[in-house]
C-alpha cells in the first residue's frame, strides 16, 4: 500500500496523496532539550495546511512535501515557489516542537538536501505606535505574514495607511487592510499612519538573521532590523563594508565616515522593532550578525527636560510623514554642553538637537545633529534659533534651509555653519525739521 508508507495517518494528523511532490532530506535535528529520538514524526507543512510525514529512524530520512492538484483534497498544498515548514511531533509526550532551518523553495518532483533543521521558539514581539506616522519593522515570522494577521492588534479605523518603499494599502471598515502591500516582510521597512496609536503585538518566530540577507541598491533603502537583540552600529552594518553613506531612524541618524572611523551620530545602535532608511553607494548585501543579549545595550526612549527658557521648543515625529537631516554648528560663539539649536518653519518647531562632541577632529567647537520634519516633501523654509545655556540666551540666526524629501546636509567634519545673528535694531524717533534758512 502506497499510500500507508509513504503517508502514514494516525490521530489528527492525515495528509491526502498528491501526484505533485517533493522531498526535502535531513540527517541532522537539533532540539533545545534533548535529542530527537527513533520513532519521532517529522511533518511538513505549507502554512497551517499539513502535507507530508514521514517517521525518524535515527539516520536520514525524506520529508515528503505534497503539491496542490487543484481539487478538494489537496486544497492548500504547495505550488512553485512556496517554501515548507517543518515541526516534530514527540512520540514519548506528544509535544508538538516547530523547526527552522534554510529551505529552498518547493517545485515539482524536487528533490532537496536541508543543512539541518533546529528547533525554534515563540516570540512575542510587541511595538508601541503613536498616533500618526511610525516606521517600524518586524523580526518575527509565522506561517501567516498577511498584513491583517500582523496589524490585527491595532485598533484601526478606516483611512488609516501603511506603506513599504514601493507598496500601499489602506484600511477599510468591514474589510480590514487592503491594496498592493499585503504581506510584512521582515527584511522591509514599513510606515505606518494611524489614528488612534496602540501597540502592534504580534507572535512569530525569530528570524534567523544569517538566512535573511537584505540586498540593497544605490540610493535609499527601507529596511527591517533582524536580530532579537540590539547591535551598536559599526557591528551591525559590518557586512556592508565601505558602501554605506547614511542611516535614520524616525528620529536620530548615523553618518558613515570611511573605514577609519566608522559610523558616528546620534544613532549608536540598531533595535528590534524599528524601521530604517540607509543610504548607499552602489550595491551591498546586508547580513546581520547575531547579536547576544547585552544589558549596556538597548532601546532606551529618554524624555529630554529642556532649560525652562526653551520649553516649548518641542516636536512630535508622529505629527510628519517626512523628514530630514541637518549637521549644524555655532561658528560666531563659544559653544558648550547643554546648548541647543532648534529649526523652524514660520513659529513651529520641526526639531532640536543638543551640543555633542565630534570625536574625529581637534576643533573646538560642538556639532548639533538636527532631524527636521515636514508633511510636504519640498519648498518650506526652515530657520534656526540657538539657545545658550551659560548666557540663559536665545539666538535668532539668519541662515536658513529649504527643506527637500530625506535631505542629509552638512556633516561632522563640514557642517552647516550659523553665523549672521539676526539684530532688532535700536528704537529711533524723527526729530522735528529746522527751517530752511534760504
Amino acid at each position: 500500500d502506497v499510500y500507508s508508507e509513504t503517508m502514514p495517518t494516525f490521530g489528527d494528523f492525515k495528509v491526502a496523496q498528491s501526484s505533485e511532490q517533493a522531498f526535502y532530506f535531513v540527517d541532522e535535528i537539533t532540539l533545545l532539550e534533548g535529542n530527537v529520538e527513533a520513532g519521532d514524526w517529522l511533518l511538513s507543512y505549507n502554512d497551517n495546511v499539513l502535507t507530508g510525514i514521514r517517521q525518524w529512524q535515527g539516520m536520514i530520512v525524506d520529508i515528503p512535501a505534497m503539491g496542490s492538484r487543484d481539487d478538494i483534497l489537496t486544497a492548500g498544498y504547495f505550488v512553485e515557489g512556496d517554501i515548507p515548514t517543518f515541526k516534530l511531533l514527540k512520540q514519548s509526550t506528544g509535544e508538538l516542537l516547530s523547526l527552522g532551518g534554510e529551505v529552498d523553495e518547493w517545485s515539482s518532483n524536487g528533490v532537496f538536501t536541508l543543512s539541518g533543521l533546529i528547533e525554534t521558539v515563540s516570540v512575542n514581539q510587541t511595538v508601541q505606535a503613536g498616533a500618526g506616522w511610525n516606521w517600524f519593522s518586524i523580526n518575527v515570522q509565522s506561517d501567516d505574514m498577511s498584513i491583517n494577521n500582523v496589524l490585527s492588534s491595532l485598533s484601526a479605523m478606516p483611512g488609516d495607511f501603511i506603506k513599504s518603499q514601493g507598496i500601499s494599502a489602506e484600511y477599510y471598515a468591514d474589510f480590514g487592510w487592503y491594496g498592493a502591500l499585503s504581506i510584512i516582510n521582515p527584511v522591509d521597512m514599513y510606515q505606518l499612519d494611524i489614528a488612534n496609536g496602540g501597540e502592534i503585538a504580534f507572535t512569530g518566530y525569530p528570524v534567523d538573521p544569517s538566512s535573511a540577507t537584505i540586498h540593497l541598491t544605490d540610493g535609499w533603502n527601507w529596511i527591517g532590523y533582524i536580530p532579537q537583540n540590539a547591535g551598536i552600529m559599526n557591528d551591525a552594518l559590518g557586512s556592508i563594508g565601505d558602501s554605506g553613506i547614511f542611516i535614520k531612524n524616525q528620529a536620530a541618524t548615523a553618518t558613515y565616515y570611511g573605514d577609519e572611523f566608522g559610523w558616528f551620530g546620534s544613532l549608536d545602535f540598531m533595535s528590534s522593532g524599528v524601521g530604517y532608511q540607509i543610504q548607499v553607494n552602489g550595491e551591498a548585501d546586508l547580513i546581520y550578525p547575531d547579536f547576544e543579549d547585552d544589558g549596556s545595550i538597548g532601546r532606551v526612549i529618554q524624555n529630554r527636560e529642556l532649560p525652562s527658557m526653551i520649553s516649548e521648543w518641542a516636536v512630535n515625529p508622529h505629527a510628519y510623514e517626512f523628514n530630514g537631516a541637518i549637521t549644524l554648528s555655532i561658528d560666531n560663539r563659544e559653544d558648550n554642553a547643554g546648548d541647543y539649536i532648534a529649526a523652524f518653519v514660520g513659529d513651529e518647531c520641526r526639531g532640536i538637537a543638543e551640543h555633542m562632541d565630534f570625536p574625529f577632529d581637534d576643533v573646538d567647537r560642538g556639532i548639533y545633529i538636527l532631524m527636521t520634519y515636514s508633511n510636504i516633501d519640498e519648498e518650506e523654509e526652515i530657520t534656526f534659533k540657538y539657545y545658550s545655556q551659560s548666557e540663559e540666551e536665545v539666538v535668532e540666526y539668519t541662515e536658513s534651509l529649504e527643506f527637500t524629501l530625506d535631505m542629509v546636509v552638512g556633516n561632522g567634519f563640514e557642517p552647516f555653519g550659523l553665523s549672521r545673528e539676526f539684530i532688532i535694531p535700536p528704537e529711533f524717533s524723527l526729530s522735528a525739521a529746522y527751517p530752511n534758512p534760504f
